[in-house]
């Protein structure tokens, strides 16, 4: 599964690896079920047909966690189930970024017509993004597989999900603690009252003992 030939690239979307400038061991992809998991999580679900042919792509060792090499001083050979679920901050800013894009297409199919002149600049000034009109428009008028949006293109993963729904959890937590202190300051604010001193008197104290503290 390694490969130190000269020039090799990740094949991951916006990952910047290659052998030309760094000292890392690259990874084909496999032909069995874990395909399916390499290609989603690496943005390549569009190379899945291509994969099956010409297994030319690689990943490189930034995306494995160390207990996914069987060496983990080289790191250069992954074990048996080995799945790559690294990707650092920078990759998903670009990942999410493009989502956008993506999503905003979607929304309005002649968002790129009806603003060709805006995007036109716009994606002059956003890098790797130069022919991303041509892309969207072929994706709407036709159903070949080949031209399907890449799975990585998707706003609404599982791990946003999931992300949602803690932040909302959290947010609910908060607020019940919010509830927790108002409730708790305010019976302290009355624990110093005279008329909460009666009332323990009242529950410990002999009656005649009473009498002569709050005498009528």
């Amino acid at each position: 599964m390694n490969s130190n030939k000269t020039g090799t690239r990740c094949s991951v979307q916006f990952c910047k690896s290659k052998t030309s400038t760094r000292n890392i061991s690259f990874f084909q992809y496999p032909k069995d079920d874990r395909l399916v998991l390499w290609t989603k999580n690496c943005g390549t679900e569009n190379l899945t047909e291509e994969l099956s042919k010409i297994n030319s792509y690689k990943v490189c060792g930034d995306h494995f966690v160390d207990s996914m090499f069987l060496n983990s001083t080289t790191k250069n050979r992954l074990v048996f189930n080995a799945i790559p679920t690294i990707f650092n901050d920078e990759i998903m800013f670009e990942r999410t970024k493009l989502a956008k894009l993506h999503s905003k297409a979607d929304v309005d199919p002649q968002y790129f017509d009806d603003n060709s002149k805006d995007q036109s600049s716009c994606s002059g000034s956003i890098p790797g993004t130069e022919g991303l009109r041509s892309h969207f428009s072929g994706s709407m008028n036709t159903s070949d597989s080949s031209n399907q949006t890449p799975g990585y293109l998707s706003a609404n993963t599982p791990r946003k999900q999931k992300l949602v729904t803690e932040i909302k959890s959290g947010k609910q937590e908060i607020k019940n603690l919010k509830k927790n202190i108002v409730s708790l300051s305010q019976q302290l604010a009355n624990y110093g009252t005279v008329e909460h001193f009666l009332k323990l008197g009242e529950k410990y104290y002999h009656q005649d003992y009473l009498q002569l503290s709050n005498p009528k």
